[in-house]
């Protein structure tokens, strides 16, 4: 499928309440055609999986184009180029996680999160803590000291954080500690001493989890016990 024919097909889908939500984001230099993620995933699917026209979506300045990007993106024939390449990406938390849910897939995801958790730019450290939360939900390699290592970076660094980080590293802790017994107390520990983060989500009324209650949930401490 060629690229106008892509834009067309998003087009015909256009919902005016998308676009007002869009215009919220406050994202400067792009327009939308205020297509939600459930719609964009279906568009995916009659596109396939081509990274040269993702590249073309990656660089539209067509807000929808943008977020498509991901979602045609094969995670097995990515080089670390062509991750690199992909990085450059709207502030925005949606297409962040998008790009971390198909970094996890890739071959080099735990050289990615150990490289970038503390690198210069902040989206790669999100993207970093992003592909460690999905790591942490179905991951059988890591032993408890490769999860604790970064507990302890994000104990001592997550208020020192910018907003999307640190709302990754928030879901990132929660998860770890979902993951054992060992963990799940480590975790506590560790959200205790965090107490409560603040994270600006803009214009709605979205607040940081608070993950002291949620790792202090009955069926948690009943299975961790």
């Amino acid at each position: 499928m060629e690229y106008s024919e892509i834009i067309a097909l998003l087009e015909a889908q256009k919902d005016e309440r998308g676009i007002v939500h869009f215009e919220k984001l406050g994202i400067t230099g792009k327009s939308s055609f205020g297509l939600g993620i459930g719609k964009l995933r279906k568009v995916a699917k009659q596109v396939g999986q081509d990274l040269e026209i993702a590249k073309q979506l990656q660089s539209s300045d067509i807000y929808d184009a943008n977020m498509l990007m991901p979602l045609i993106l094969n995670p097995k024939t990515l080089s670390l180029d062509d991750i690199e390449a992909l990085m450059d990406y709207p502030d925005n938390w949606q297409y962040g996680n998008l790009l971390s849910e198909v970094f996890a897939k890739t071959k080099i995801a735990k050289e990615l999160i150990d490289t970038w958790h503390s690198h210069e730019d902040w989206k790669y450290r999100r993207c970093a803590f992003g592909i460690l939360y999905q790591f942490a939900k179905s991951d059988k390699k890591q032993g408890d000291e490769y999860y604790k290592d970064y507990l302890h970076s994000i104990e001592t660094t997550i208020h020192k954080e910018v907003n999307l980080v640190k709302d990754t590293m928030n879901n990132c802790l929660l998860t770890i500690g979902k993951r054992n017994k060992n963990l799940y107390q480590k975790s506590l520990e560790v959200a205790k001493s965090i107490g409560k983060i603040e994270v600006d989500y803009g214009d709605n009324s979205c607040e940081a989890m608070d993950c002291v209650k949620h790792l202090s949930n009955p069926r948690l401490v009943e299975k961790f016990s």
